[in-house]
């Protein structure tokens, strides 16, 4: 969850949007990582993470015990009309389970992505022992 914090540090600070981070791995070792807004396109963390993973493995192989550690809840809608993190999780169907430190605000959009996830079967564990790390992300929202 360190490195998914540190790359939120690398989000490009915008109001109306969270800076989030996120780490994949795969069978334990790391694979990929994402932030907000790495790539144009108002895209989040988990999104570009994900991408990533998939341009390393397009067919999916070798793709087992694959965790998503992320500094913010998985968005369930999007104010941009975009397809919401849940939803792409949930469409590439290998994330065995997931990781968090901060509930999705109510700021923009109420958030649901945990309990869709729960609901689906995917284990989403919050770890409360680094929510201050993850909230400072997003002081420009706060002050």
């Amino acid at each position: 969850m360190q490195i998914a914090i540190q790359q939120g540090k690398n989000c490009p600070s915008v109001d109306g949007a969270y800076n989030v981070g996120a780490v994949i791995t795969v069978n334990g070792q790391f694979a990929t990582f994402g932030y907000s807004r790495q790539v144009p396109g108002n895209t989040h963390a988990e999104e570009n993470a994900l991408n990533a993973l998939l341009a390393k493995h397009p067919k999916k192989e070798y793709l087992e015990n694959v965790v998503l550690y992320t500094t913010m809840e998985p968005c369930s809608t999007r104010t941009s009309g975009k397809k919401s993190c849940t939803d792409i999780i949930l469409e590439c169907g290998f994330i065995s389970k997931i990781f968090y430190c901060v509930d999705e605000p109510p700021l923009f959009v109420d958030c649901v992505g945990k309990e869709i996830l729960v609901g689906a079967g995917i284990p989403v564990i919050q770890i409360p022992q680094l929510i201050n790390d993850c909230k400072k992300l997003n002081s420009h929202l706060f002050n």
